[in-house]
């Protein structure tokens, strides 16, 4: 039985963007990825109320990232401007699940929304290579969460073992993890729960 869940991936430029390819992927997706970092200027008022609607007529589950670029994300931002962004209350009404660095602690958005730690995925990036010391990194991130990712670049066979191992570690553990490894043959989602597509992908025809 196939128990896999479509992520549908949001990324827009403006607020209105944004809106209408949550429009297209709520029609396609059992969770849909909204990357706030993608847009140019985030207008709280006029976007929250735009989501509201959009959360009201959707079933399933909202995934917020804010990623700075140095971690994968589309802006340069600020550790203080991620703290605000998340400490937003209307994040946590509104959205189910919040992609958290693991620089970023994640009482930033449970002090305000009195939810526990499985809102958040705690999350690690490095688009450059696999990381010697990736149990080390799975001790930080899964230490309060039960919700972890941890998407990586492997370049040969040796890379691809480490996260397999990894993944018997983590469901040994009965860790909900999404695990990515981008390698130079192309993409492999090494993943229990979603396989993930761009919107852009769906909405264009």
């Amino acid at each position: 039985m196939n128990n896999g869940k479509i992520c549908v991936s949001v990324c827009a430029k403006t607020t209105e963007e944004l809106i209408e390819k949550i429009s297209c992927a709520k029609n396609l997706a059992d969770v849909i990825e909204l990357r706030f970092d993608c847009l140019e200027k985030i207008e709280p008022e006029k976007l929250w109320n735009k989501i509201k609607q959009i959360r009201q007529l959707f079933d399933g589950k909202l995934l917020a990232t804010f990623r700075p670029i140095e971690q994968g994300g589309k802006r340069n931002l600020t550790f203080a401007e991620r703290k605000e962004f998340w400490a937003d209350s209307r994040v946590s009404e509104f959205i189910d699940w919040a992609d958290f660095e693991l620089d970023l602690p994640e009482e930033n958005i449970n002090k305000r929304s009195g939810k526990t730690s499985k809102k958040v995925i705690k999350s690690f990036h490095d688009f450059e290579k696999t990381p010697a010391n990736l149990n080390e990194i799975y001790n930080q991130i899964s230490a309060n969460s039960e919700l972890l990712k941890i998407a990586i670049q492997a370049d040969d066979i040796g890379d691809t073992i480490a996260v397999w191992k990894l993944l018997e570690r983590a469901k040994a553990e009965k860790k909900t993890n999404h695990s990515n490894r981008d390698g130079r043959s192309g993409k492999m989602d090494a993943n229990f729960r979603f396989g993930s597509r761009r919107i852009d992908d769906l909405c264009s025809a």
